[in-house]
């Protein structure tokens, strides 16, 4: 609450292999402002940009989650969290969100965090869990946790309001949820971007 209920993070990636020879167009400056410089026109004026926080292009995943890890807190306390990634392709949204085995990103870290956090308070609470996972794709919504087999035509809608359709998988370990989700993943034929548990 301290901070606000809206937070707006960036992230700079580093620079590629084919990108370090020219100068870089972002320079970050201090914790909370990223500078814009278009090096191809000498007339234009560098352009700052003020965030909630600034990551250096050598910041960690971990470094990235534990701005956002007390959020899971909240989520347990009924509050409606969202996590959302926005960015042009190629500038590390899918490496922010999803990571890989060695270098986990924000989603699999929320939902170790909550399966930890309803693991200390097992002798006050009861949680029943569960998971689901849709895609808008050229204004369709699609369950990626339906069975592929399945006549799910029914199930694809252009109506946010009808989005109840994604199925819910009840799982009492986030271990049971990751096979899922990964399968989800490379089903869908964009790039995940948002999170809202």
């Amino acid at each position: 609450e301290m901070v606000g209920n809206l937070r707006v993070y960036c992230r700079v990636r580093p620079a590629k292999a084919s990108e370090k020879e020219a100068p870089m167009a972002v320079e970050v400056k201090g914790a909370d402002q990223v500078v814009v410089t278009d090096h191809e026109n000498e007339r234009q004026e560098p352009k700052k940009y003020s965030f909630t926080q600034v990551y250096q292009p050598t910041a960690s995943q971990e470094n990235v989650f534990a701005d956002c890890s007390s959020l899971m807190t909240s989520v347990l306390d009924g509050f409606n969290v969202c996590i959302f990634a926005y960015g042009q392709s190629g500038t590390g949204k899918t490496h922010t969100m999803d990571g890989n085995d060695e270098m986990p990103g924000l989603v699999p870290r929320a939902m170790a965090r909550i399966f930890e956090d309803i693991a200390d308070r097992t002798t006050n609470y009861q949680h029943d869990c569960f998971i689901s996972m849709i895609e808008i794709y050229n204004e369709t919504i699609r369950d990626l946790l339906a069975d592929p087999k399945a006549d799910n035509s029914r199930k694809s809608t252009t109506s946010c309001a009808t989005s109840s359709w994604a199925c819910t998988s009840r799982t009492s370990r986030p271990s049971r949820c990751t096979p899922r989700a990964t399968r989800a993943r490379s089903s869908s034929r964009a790039t995940p971007s948002a999170w809202l548990p």
